[in-house]
Parts: C-alpha cells; sequence; structure tokens
C-alpha cells in the first residue's frame, strides 16, 4: 500500500500531474479500515486510502465587447463627486 501512496505524491508535489488537470488541493486523510470481498468467487482484500481534493475547472465562454462603460467616483471625507464617460472623453 505505502508503494501507491508514495506514487500519488509523486504524482502530486514532483511531477505537477493533478495540478496541470485542474487539482488546486491535494492531501492525504486516513486510511479506511481494510475490508475483505468475495466478489466473483475469489477472495479480494481491499485496503482503502481517502484524499482530499479540490478542483478548480475553468470554462471557457464566448464574451460579448463591451459597448458602454460608465464609472462613478466619489470620497467619503466630502468634495464633489466626480463622474465620467469613458467613451466619450467626459464630453
Amino acid at each position: 500500500m505505502s508503494w501507491f501512496h508514495r506514487m500519488m505524491m509523486q504524482y502530486a508535489f514532483a511531477y505537477k500531474f493533478f495540478q496541470a488537470r485542474g487539482v488546486t488541493y491535494f492531501a492525504f486523510e486516513e486510511r479506511m479500515p481494510d475490508e475483505k470481498s468475495q466478489d466473483f468467487g475469489q477472495e479480494l482484500y481491499l485496503r482503502k486510502l481517502r484524499y482530499a481534493v479540490r478542483i478548480n475547472l475553468q470554462d471557457v465562454y464566448e464574451a460579448k465587447t463591451l459597448e458602454d462603460i460608465h464609472i462613478g467616483a466619489g470620497m467619503t471625507t466630502g468634495g464633489e463627486v466626480a463622474s465620467f464617460d469613458v467613451n466619450h472623453d467626459g464630453q
């Protein structure tokens, strides 16, 4: 079992394999209880490991070019509130 955990840690941190595929957080949490199964008429011993993983998937969407931008700014300590239109140079 330790060979699998070492391989996962190598791929996660040395090779940056998971990071290149959108995984932003990867950590070992615990080894789960061992289990024994009789699937397919054969004894199978299961040793499960639990990892915490956070994925950041970013989708690309078609965007529209902005036609108008209006910016307003004000001061909290007094003074005039300035407002201008970047499309028409304040005219």
